[in-house]
């Protein structure tokens, strides 16, 4: 993986920590939502995305040479790792927490 992948996950894990302690409704519902798409794509190893589809189309080019697909797809190989049951359950509790605090705070 390249370091810059690891930089950004590294940046949208803090933002998924950070979110269970503010209280910004906007940013909650944001994390919320990624939370669940993320664990869509876990879950169901979807590898498919619209928005690198249209980049390889303006491009022209094939979609192995796509910069989001290869973003997206090391994403998705998270669900490869030896300890994914862990990992959705700290996405699932983040989320949780995310639609309590938008719920009741």
């Amino acid at each position: 993986m390249n370091i810059f992948h690891w930089v950004i996950y590294a940046y949208f894990a803090y933002l998924f920590v950070l979110s269970c302690f503010v209280k910004y409704k906007m940013f909650n519902l944001l994390i919320a939502i990624l939370g669940i798409f993320l664990l869509f794509k876990w879950l169901s190893d979807f590898r498919l995305c619209t928005v690198s589809y249209i980049e390889v189309k303006l491009r022209n080019v094939p979609i192995k040479d796509g910069y989001m697909y290869r973003f997206m797809d090391e994403l998705v190989d998270f669900n490869k790792f030896s300890l994914k049951y862990i990992l959705y359950i700290i996405v699932l509790f983040i989320i949780l927490r995310n639609m309590y605090i938008l719920k009741y705070k």
